[in-house]
């Protein structure tokens, strides 16, 4: 499922803006969101930040140790997005953690006298007689039960498996483990070859979102892509092989593009730089930027000295850059994070640099001659849904 972007707020990007209309976000609602430096969180601020949607407010682990904070979080709030959970580590203190974080958060909501609405992110794992899947059904009910009392709005959205960029090996999914340990070198094993039900945590946030903006009420089950443990390590181990050796495969579904960008957002992790072949001769060089198993638009422009080009992301497109002439700064920085990631590049460099999703990048001419950089992207521009949203590298 993907929202189209011509339903949201006006957003710019580069020098052109596109104008989109939606009455719920011009009301400018004030969202607040629990565990939002989690997989599925992370994914929610930054289709937010896409929307141009500012106005949110996040709780955090101390949030939850403060009451007054936690009262503080709540207050103007009219919906909350509740993802913060406990997902991995002890079972008697996943038992109790999450349905905690829930009782919590209703005392807080009580002692403002909010009618906040609750999005829920809930799983699957509820209808498991596990601590942690009876720990997620008592967390719908007491959400479920505090809502039918304050007269709010309840949507229990009942998610699969998630996976995504930014999720934690050997915590969120079997997903962020095979990619971990593809990049680093290291064999992954099969210990149970369930068929297992996967969901895009990109798919997850527009759902959320969605309930969110609209005041959705009742309990929602998303469907994603059944696939054997094997079939997906198989999967990955293609991509991983492919990929290493400069190709881009061919992505014929939202599932495996989402797979492909999660995979690639663990190699970033590792090994950021792409080498490229370059082949001289007495005419001079020639070096394939892309090779690619589908198609995409390739384009290159120039950059007069000084100048910066870019400062925006992309939630679903791949992009590459190469210059092939002058010297310049590549910069990347994860959305919602400090660091950034610098590369300076030449034109006799013959390497490659790839975006990640929800990274904003640039780059910038640092030389007295003109810059010329090449493009490859894995869709033909769209202008109803570009999929390109400003936002500063260096803050």
């Amino acid at each position: 499922m993907r929202i189209r972007r011509s339903s949201w707020p006006r957003v710019s990007y580069g020098s052109d803006e596109v104008s989109i209309e939606c009455d719920a976000l011009r009301m400018n609602p004030l969202i607040g969101i629990t565990g939002a430096s989690g997989l599925i969180g992370s994914h929610v601020r930054s289709h937010f930040l896409a929307s141009g949607v500012r106005n949110l407010k996040i709780a955090n682990r101390e949030t939850f140790e403060d009451f007054e904070q936690l009262c503080e979080f709540v207050r103007g709030c009219q919906t909350i997005i509740h993802l913060a959970g406990m997902n991995r580590g002890d079972k008697a203190e996943i038992a109790v953690t999450n349905p905690r974080l829930a009782r919590d958060l209703v005392r807080a909501l009580e002692s403002e006298g909010s009618g906040a609405n609750i999005v829920y992110s809930n799983s699957t794992h509820q209808n498991l007689e596990t601590p942690y899947g009876i720990s997620k059904r008592t967390v719908a009910e007491i959400l479920g039960e505090w809502s039918s009392r304050s007269g709010a709005h309840f949507s229990d959205i009942v998610f699969p498996n998630v996976f995504g960029e930014g999720g934690r090996p050997f915590a969120n999914s079997v997903v962020s483990t095979f990619c971990h340990q593809l990049v680093r070198g290291v064999e992954p094993a099969v210990i149970n070859d369930n068929e297992i039900e996967l969901l895009h945590a990109g798919a997850a946030s527009e759902m959320i979102i969605q309930s969110a903006l609209n005041s959705s009420d009742g309990t929602q089950r998303p469907v994603g892509t059944n696939i054997t443990v094997s079939t997906l390590l198989e999967n990955l181990k293609d991509l991983n092989s492919h990929y290493k050796d400069g190709w881009i495969p061919a992505t014929r579904s939202d599932f495996e593009r989402s797979l492909f960008n999660t995979f690639r957002s663990f190699r970033f992790e590792v090994s950021p730089i792409i080498n490229l072949q370059r082949h001289s001769d007495a005419r001079g060089s020639f070096v394939e930027i892309v090779k690619c198993e589908q198609g995409g638009q390739t384009s290159f422009s120039t950059t007069v000295p000084g100048v910066t080009r870019g400062n925006h992301f992309h939630l679903r497109k791949m992009e590459r850059f190469v210059v092939v002439s002058g010297v310049g700064n590549i910069r990347l920085r994860k959305l919602f994070t400090d660091k950034v990631f610098e590369f300076a590049v030449s034109g006799g460099d013959s390497i490659a640099v790839d975006m990640p999703t929800m990274f904003t990048h640039s780059i910038t001419n640092s030389s007295s001659d003109p810059l010329i950089t090449a493009f490859w992207i894995d869709e033909m521009y769209d202008e109803s849904d570009p999929d390109t949203y400003s936002e500063p590298v260096l803050q």
